[in-house]
């Protein structure tokens, strides 16, 4: 059975999402203590094991959605799309979630979010969010594995996309 809530993150949890999120192209690396300091994380539990999480952090009137990971095992279950549906019940801030993967596209299609072809149409609150988990990984020393990531990943993620959910 699947229930979803609010949630703090075991070391142990956060250890199994740093190592999956490696395997997967389209997520970007989160160390350790940045997982730690996300306003809010939504957890998918299956029989009262971690299947997924989703990341909320805010600014003013605003949300921003991320990472979300499900974990290998729990995949092609319907997992990704339950945690975005039950956040978009539970936060009533306005909402923005940038990805490059094509399924999560899919998902943000099934609920009123619009596509924002340029980055610097952002609201200037969503910059903030942003400037807030710089901020936060270079005072955990995470950005250098960040960076290392990215450019790891670079030819395969590549293409991200924007969605607001305007209330």
């Amino acid at each position: 059975m699947l229930v979803i809530r609010k949630t703090k993150l075991s070391k142990k949890n956060i250890s199994e999402l740093v190592s999956e999120i490696k395997h997967f192209k389209h997520l970007t690396y989160f160390g350790n203590k940045t997982w730690q300091s996300f306003d809010t994380i939504y957890g998918a539990y299956v029989d009262n094991e971690l299947a997924g999480v989703l990341a909320v952090n805010h600014c003013l009137q605003w949300g921003k959605i991320g990472p979300l990971v499900v974990l290998s095992r729990f995949q092609n279950q319907k997992i990704a799309s339950k945690l975005v549906a039950h956040v978009i019940n539970q936060e009533k801030c306005k909402l923005y979630l940038a990805s490059a993967n094509p399924a999560v596209w899919k998902i943000v299609s099934t609920h009123a979010f619009r596509s924002l072809s340029q980055w610097f149409k952002l609201p200037i609150e969503i910059y903030f969010i942003y400037l807030k988990l710089i901020v936060t990984m270079i005072l955990n020393r995470e950005l250098l594995f960040l960076i290392a990531e990215l450019k790891r990943k670079k030819t395969v993620v590549h293409n991200h996309r924007h969605f607001v959910l305007l209330r």
